[in-house]
């Protein structure tokens, strides 16, 4: 089993919770007609957040139910969505903030070791349900969000790939809120496992300080995580990650964990 198929599991378990990532873009493409169906559980938990450069004592508890999907609509497109249900501290729950991808692979070069793709993907992401974003721990901004992604990966001929992706997300906020990311990613790939590590960046310009959790004012931060997946029986597998923010402002210094049940269709 290559890397490429594998590729599904990256998206879902990488994908944040209140807070915008790039984890569902993976740097692999699927042949046409192929379906990638990953419902998953995730929970994450702090006990301090940063208010601008300040820390205090907050605690807070995020369990998430998701459901990530990527079809191919050919050999070098997909669209790729994202719904999520969360559940704050127990007593705040509900729909979250769906998103949806366009993501083509408009470069490819062929080397004796490996290749190269170069993708490009667009998105939206926007509110699914009219949850209140006043409370102390609100589920979302309440905000649509356009995001653009740029990624490049080299998947070698042995299994090993390295990623790099980078981009811009503005969300509609008033004022508007235009945030950087920059995320990389390396891993190996057989036919019996795959795993990976990656750190990423994320920098809201011109930030204020929140006055609340979660409060809207713009988050930067810095996370590290891994992924492990293993393939169950034909066309199934099961993947966890765990994740950790080491830093930055306005964002709850967090530590996260997730599991997935990950099944592939293939039309021919």
């Amino acid at each position: 089993m290559q890397p490429a198929t594998l590729k599904m599991l990256t998206a879902l378990m990488l994908f944040p919770l209140l807070l915008p990532g790039q984890g569902m873009i993976s740097g692999f493409m699927n042949p046409k007609g192929t379906l990638d169906i990953a419902p998953g559980y995730g929970y994450e938990h702090f006990d301090e957040y940063r208010f601008g450069d300040e820390t205090r004592a907050q605690e807070l508890t995020t369990i998430s139910y998701n459901l990530f999907a990527e079809y191919s609509m050919s050999d070098h497109g997909s669209v790729v969505i994202n719904l999520p249900y969360l559940y704050i501290n127990e007593n705040i729950n509900g729909v979250q903030d769906g998103s949806v991808f366009i993501k083509i692979r408009n470069g490819l070069r062929q080397f004796s070791s490996g290749k190269l793709n170069t993708i490009t993907a667009v998105g939206l992401t926007t509110p699914l349900s009219a949850y209140p974003t006043t409370v102390d721990t609100p589920i979302g901004y309440g905000a649509v969000q356009f995001q653009g992604r740029l990624a490049l990966q080299y998947n070698s001929n042995y299994g090993f790939f390295f990623h790099v992706q980078s981009g811009a997300d503005f969300r509609f906020l008033s004022p508007l809120q235009t945030s950087i990311p920059i995320l990389v990613r390396t891993g190996f790939g057989s036919a019996y496992y795959f795993v990976e590590g990656w750190v990423e960046w994320y920098n809201t310009l011109n930030n204020a300080v929140d006055q609340q959790v979660t409060g809207g004012a713009g988050s930067d931060w810095t996370r590290l995580g891994g992924t492990l997946y293993v393939p169950v029986y034909k066309g199934l597998g099961l993947a966890g990650n765990l994740a950790f923010i080491v830093g930055g402002r306005n964002i709850g210094l967090s530590s996260r964990y997730g599991f997935s049940l990950v099944y592939r269709h293939q039309s021919r």
